[in-house]
C-alpha cells in the first residue's frame, strides 16, 4: 500500500507497518522522530533525507532500503540510528562516492557433509577426496566468475569486481556456539546436508559429533541473522549425491523440517570434478548469485564514502584467504590497537587527498566495518577500555576463534572436558585448561589465551 501523508510533520510512526511500499515524496524537513522499523516492503528512503537535519529519533530495524543505507546500517531493536545515517549521507557528499561490491557467504553444516569441497567446486578447484575436517573456520575469496567469465551483480558496474567472503564453518559439535558470534551481520546462507553412512561415521577422527537435523541449522541462521529483523537468504544442499551404496536414505527434505523453510530452495549436488557440469549445479550457482545481488540491496545501496571503501581495501591485507599450499589459516597481524587503525586511516585519506580523518570519523568507520562483520570491534569494548588507544580492532576474527578451538582439536587432552561441560566454562577453569596444555613455546601460549580472554 501508499500512504499519503501531510507535509509539516513532527512525528512520523509507521512501525511495523508490513505492508506499507511508499512514502510519497513531499516536504518533511521538520521532521525530528520517525518510527519505521518493522517496514521491509519500504525500498526508498530518499523522500525522509531533507528530515536528517532535524532528526533527533531515527528507528529503522528490519528495513531493506535499496537506495541506502543498507540493512546493517538499521540497528537492532528500539536502537536510534539518527546520528549513523545522517553521518552516511554526510560523508557521501564529503568523501564522495565509490561502490563496495562485497558480501559475506556464509556454508554451514555437520562435520564431514561436504562443505569445504562444495566452496572448492563453486572456485573451480579440483575435488580432493583427502580434505581433512575444517577446524574452526575457512575463509575462502571468490569473484562469482564461471568458467574465468567474471560475474557483475550490476551491468553498470563493471570496473569494479565482486568479493564474497566465504566463511567454511567446521561442523564439530563445541564450534557451534562460537559459530553463532558471525552469523549475526549481513550474508547469504548455504546450509549444506549429506545422507549419512552406515559403515563409518562423516568423520571418522569425530565419531562421537551428534548428526544434526536440517532444522537445527536452519533454526541457528533464522534466529541469529534474523535478528536484524529480515528474512535471511537461505539455499540447501544435499553433497555427495553420487554415494549410493551403504548410506541411509532419508525421507524427501521438506517432510524433515518445518512448513516454515519448505519454500527455500533445495539442490542435489555433487562436488566431484566430472560431475560439476550439470544442471543442478549451474541452477545453484545462478540462485546463489541472485541471492548475493539482492543481499547487496541495489546500485545506490552499495555506494559507500570513497575513503572507507578505500580503508577497507586496505584492511585485505591483514585478512588473507585460505592456502591450500601453505595452509594459512589467517593474518600474522590480526590485531590492531586503535591508533594503529587511526593511523592506517589517516594514511589512506592523505593518499587520496580526503580531510576529517579525526576521532569522529573513526569511531563511524569501526561501527561500519563491524556491523558489516569485517572487523571485530564491538561499540561496548570502548567503553570497558582502559584507554582509547588501547581498544583493539580485530581485522582478522579467525584469530580469537582459533584460540579458543586450540582447546578443542582432537588431540588436546581438555578436549573431553570442554565436550562435558558442553564448552560452558568459567575464566578460572578456562586458565585451568591452558595449564593442561602442553604448548612448549611461551609466547604461543600466551598469545592463545589472550585470544579467549577477548571472547
Amino acid at each position: 500500500m501508499s500512504l499519503p501523508i501531510d507535509a509539516r510533520l513532527q512525528t512520523l510512526d509507521l512501525g511495523e507497518c508490513k505492508s506499507l511500499t511508499k512514502i510519497p515524496e513531499g516536504d518533511y524537513s521538520e521532521l525530528t522522530h520517525v518510527w519505521l522499523n518493522g517496514c521491509p516492503g519500504l525500498k526508498r528512503f530518499a523522500p525522509l533525507r531533507p528530515a536528517l537535519k532535524r532528526l533527533q529519533q531515527l528507528e529503522l530495524h528490519g528495513c531493506d532500503f535499496q537506495d541506502g543505507p543498507g540493512a546493517d546500517r538499521c540497528g537492532l531493536p528500539d536502537e536510534n540510528v539518527a546520528d549513523r545515517i545522517r553521518n552516511h549521507f554526510q560523508e557521501l557528499t564529503h568523501q564522495g562516492c565509490a561502490p563496495l561490491l562485497e558480501c559475506k557467504v556464509i556454508v554451514l553444516g555437520n562435520g564431514g557433509v561436504g562443505k569445504t569441497e562444495l566452496v572448492r567446486a563453486l572456485k573451480g578447484l579440483g575435488h580432493d577426496s583427502e580434505q581433512k575436517s575444517t577446524h574452526g573456520i575457512r575463509l575462502w575469496k571468490w569473484n562469482g566468475a564461471t568458467d574465468r567469465v567474471p560475474f557483475h551483480p550490476f551491468p553498470e558496474i563493471t570496473d569494479t569486481e565482486l568479493q564474497l567472503n566465504i566463511w567454511d564453518f567446521g561442523g564439530q559439535d563445541l564450534y557451534h556456539n562460537t559459530h553463532r558470534l558471525f552469523m549475526e551481520t549481513q550474508a547469504v546462507f548455504v546450509v549444506v546436508e549429506r545422507y549419512r553412512r552406515t559403515d563409518r561415521p562423516l568423520r571418522p577422527e569425530h565419531p562421537d559429533d551428534y548428526c544434526r537435523p536440517l532444522d537445527y541449522w536452519l533454526d541457528q541462521v533464522y534466529t541469529m541473522a534474523g535478528r536484524s529483523g529480515r528474512t535471511p537468504r537461505v539455499l540447501i544442499v544435499r553433497s555427495a549425491i553420487d554415494e549410493t551404496d551403504n548410506v541411509e536414505v532419508l525421507p524427501p527434505w521438506q517432510t524433515r523440517v518445518r512448513s516454515d523453510y519448505c519454500d527455500l530452495p533445495y539442490f542435489e549436488l555433487s562436488s566431484k570434478d566430472e560431475l560439476r557440469n550439470t544442471e543442478f549445479w549451474t541452477d545453484f550457482r545462478k540462485q546463489l548469485l541472485q541471492a548475493v545481488t539482492d543481499e547487496l540491496g541495489g546500485l545506490e545501496a552499495v555506494q559507500q564514502p570513497r575513503g572507507r571503501v578505500a580503508v577497507r581495501s586496505e584492511l585485505q591485507r591483514f585478512q588473507p584467504e585460505w592456502n591450500e599450499l601453505i595452509r594459512v589459516s589467517g593474518s600474522d597481524r590480526p590485531l590492531l590497537r586503535r591508533h594503529e587503525f587511526q593511523k592506517l586511516v589517516e594514511d589512506v585519506f592523505d593518499g587520496l587527498k580526503i580531510t576529517g580523518a579525526d576521532d569522529e570519523e573513526i569511531r563511524w568507520q569501526l561501527d561500519f566495518f563491524h556491523h558489516r562483520g569485517i572487523v571485530y570491534a564491538p561499540p561496548e569494548w570502548m567503553e570497558q577500555s582502559i584507554s582509547r588507544d588501547a581498544y583493539p580492532v580485530v581485522v582478522d576474527q579467525r584469530w580469537i576463534i582459533e584460540g579458543i578451538y586450540e582447546l578443542m582439536r582432537p588431540e588436546r587432552g581438555t578436549r573431553d572436558d570442554l565436550m562435558q561441560a558442553w564448552g560452558r566454562i568459567t575464566r578460572g577453569e578456562l586458565w585451568q585448561a591452558w595449564d593442561q596444555l602442553e604448548i612448549e613455546q611461551p609466547e604461543l601460549k600466551y598469545d592463545e589465551e589472550a585470544r579467549c580472554a577477548m571472547r
